[in-house]
């Protein structure tokens, strides 16, 4: 269990609530739960938002690259 734990970032266990029936994931680990969570601090997360609310940023921008293997990127093309 713990070579697997290792591997991963994010190690959870699916409850279902007894009062909504609704799943969710369990990202602390206690005695009873095998659990981590190295993304954020979240410690219980809804299946649909596990991986889409990762420390608040939603969109991070980022630099083009080229088209084929050997060009350079866009950016480093410019004059500046």
């Amino acid at each position: 269990m713990t070579n697997v734990m290792g591997l991963m970032n994010l190690v959870g266990r699916m409850v279902i609530s007894d009062k909504t029936g609704q799943r969710g994931f369990i990202l602390h680990p206690s005695n009873a739960v095998f659990a981590k969570n190295q993304l954020d601090n979240r410690k219980f997360a809804l299946p649909e938002d596990l991986f889409t609310k990762i420390g608040g940023d939603v969109d991070v921008p980022a630099s083009p690259v080229p088209d084929r293997p050997g060009q350079p990127s866009p950016a480093s093309s410019r004059q500046g």
